[in-house]
């Protein structure tokens, strides 16, 4: 049986058995959200095409307080154990494997983690253990200390306890992450990625290079190479055109040629080579998100809460 949470697609173990007092809640802290559960054995996806279609670029905090898991991404596998953190990243698919477990994961904004916009992409999956970095039995048991303190008996105001929290957040991440010396200060790079996502159609690199006063060199090494850009803008056209063919109403799907055009390919055969190579399946195949609405559509109050953060 397949179940859907807010953010990812869920498949219950063969042999789990779901308890009485299974919960799933989430709450929101301001500048995050905190997610509490109780839950049997199951597997949990985050897939290309939900990514792609919710467009969160938000950093997840995973600790268990009970049961192991186990993370795939891009086919390589870690396991993860009690008291470990899980760092991942919303705008990259992910898969947990997790044997009945109680757990906490707090979801923030990449921009209140790190001063540099390179730290927390090369984190995706990073398991940090909890005998390894002093700091990390210190956020996980912080994170499930905060949990309990919220379900407590005497009131606690969000805006006493998240920056603590955050502060914690980003020391540790600092502490467990290598640093790179030819990225973008994180401002410059933030902006860089907002003017590319307001300008998807036309962007390139002289428009790039002229707009920030950079050389094309400066960008290369941002991206990972020129090879590293391109592929960054190719893949922000094809996931802008991926969430308008979601959330098309029935009927009203547009035209290809249109819609290749408007997210800046040369033509829509070269949109729809580069659709299918990303998603495996052509644009004409994809199923409107308003078509698979129905009683099962989970509650629309924690999207709402992330897309404000």
């Amino acid at each position: 049986m397949t179940s859907h949470t807010p953010l990812a697609e869920v498949r219950l173990a063969p042999s789990a058995t779901v308890p009485v007092d299974a919960f799933h809640r989430y709450r929101h802290l301001g500048d995050a959200v905190l997610v509490t559960y109780e839950a049997p054995a199951q597997i949990t996806e985050r897939p290309e095409t939900l990514v792609v279609c919710q467009a969160l670029d938000h950093v997840v905090l995973r600790t268990h307080s009970r049961g192991c898991a186990r993370i795939t991404i891009a086919g390589q596998t870690g396991a993860v154990a009690p008291g470990d953190i899980v760092v991942f990243s919303l705008g990259r698919p992910i898969q947990f494997e997790a044997d009945a477990s109680v757990g906490v994961d707090l979801i923030l904004p990449r921009r209140v983690l790190t001063d540099r916009e390179d730290g927390i992409p090369a984190a995706h999956g990073q398991i940090l253990v909890s005998n390894g970095h002093p700091l990390t039995r210190l956020v996980s048991d912080h994170l499930k200390n905060l949990a309990m303190c919220l379900v407590s008996s005497s009131p606690v105001r969000a805006a006493d306890i998240t920056p603590p929290t955050l502060a914690l957040c980003r020391t540790l991440l600092t502490a467990t992450q290598e640093r790179r010396d030819d990225t973008l200060p994180d401002m410059t790079g933030i902006a860089i990625r907002r003017f590319i996502e307001a300008n998807l159609a036309a962007v390139d690199l002289p428009m790039l290079s002229a707009r920030f006063g950079l050389s094309r060199a400066s960008l290369y090494r941002a991206f990972g190479g020129e090879s590293g850009i391109a592929a960054y803008i190719r893949d922000r056209r094809l996931a802008a055109a991926m969430r308008r063919l979601s959330a098309a109403e029935f009927g009203r799907r547009p035209m290809v040629a249109r819609l290749a055009h408007e997210c800046g390919f040369a033509s829509d055969r070269v949109f729809s080579r580069a659709f299918h190579r990303r998603f495996g399946l052509w644009p004409a195949e994809v199923s409107s998100s308003r078509d698979k609405a129905g009683p099962s559509t989970p509650d629309v109050a924690p999207m709402a809460w992330l897309r404000d953060l």
